[in-house]
């Protein structure tokens, strides 16, 4: 409406704020670093339903990092923490980079074909990872998924297709990297 809210806070201040948090992780080791980062996960798949409907008073702006939403005039569409979880795995992932390129990307391979697996199975059996249910039975609503904040069932089909993907282009012969290097540019 013509109008520039300073109490808004999307994808750009959710992302730094990640970031931000993030530093507090970033001298553990990669193992604890993954191990947060899936608690962080699991427990994001129980508070929204929690904080939902809870009267937290004074304490109310808590939820402003765990939920999407607002309170009073501060709106925020991406709460840092549910995301927290996502990139401190990430950051376990990069250690394992530097460590061992075979392993990472193998582990890679293995983690997207797991939870390319694990995502179908958590969609059908609903409740748990499904922040929303499908209404009816078509492939649309099946893939329409909870992205803010993460359902596992997002986190799930787009994880594993990125990591599978990832383990795919690992693999691509010489030959073809230089075709593929436009996309490694793009994507770094």
């Amino acid at each position: 409406a013509g109008q520039v809210n300073p109490f808004d806070f999307s994808i750009l201040a959710g992302l730094g704020q990640v970031m931000l948090i993030g530093l507090l992780f970033l001298k553990l080791n990669g193992y604890v670093q993954g191990i947060v980062g899936v608690a962080i996960i699991i427990i994001m798949q129980f508070l929204p339903g929690v904080l939902l409907d809870a009267d937290l008073g004074i304490f109310s702006q808590i939820r402003l990092l765990l939920l999407p939403g607002s309170v009073g005039r501060v709106f925020v569409l991406y709460p840092p923490n549910p995301w927290l979880g996502v990139a401190l795995l990430g950051m376990a992932f990069a250690r394992l980079l530097q460590q061992s390129k075979e392993k990472a990307y193998r582990l890679a391979g293995i983690a997207g074909l797991v939870c390319l697996t694990l995502f179908p199975l958590v969609r059908i059996l609903g409740g748990f990872g499904n922040l929303r249910m499908p209404v009816d039975q078509s492939v649309i609503d099946f893939f329409n998924v909870v992205k803010y904040p993460p359902s596992l069932s997002f986190l799930l089909f787009s994880l594993g297709f990125d990591l599978s993907v990832l383990y795919l282009f690992s693999r691509v012969p010489t030959k073809l990297a230089t075709w593929t290097r436009p996309l490694a540019v793009f994507g770094q």
